[in-house]
């Protein structure tokens, strides 16, 4: 859904990784972090996934919500 998107930083360890995004969504910009948890084996048992400028937010979860019908 994302015109453009691109990550700009990244930390971790083997528990959680933080990766830091920016990107372009209906023609403005659009930034964040997805934090990723793992269980002792290394499967993924949460995503969180943050948005800003809240705006984008409000505009993200419209397209979404038309997409799904």
């Amino acid at each position: 859904m994302y015109e453009r998107i691109g990550f700009t930083h990244e930390i971790g360890t083997k528990a959680r990784t933080c990766l830091e995004w920016e990107g372009l969504f209906a023609g403005k910009p659009v930034a964040g972090a997805t934090i990723i948890a793992r269980d002792d084996r290394g499967a993924i048992t949460s995503v969180r996934l943050h948005h800003r400028p809240f705006d984008q937010v409000v505009a993200f979860a419209e397209a979404i919500s038309r997409r799904l019908g």
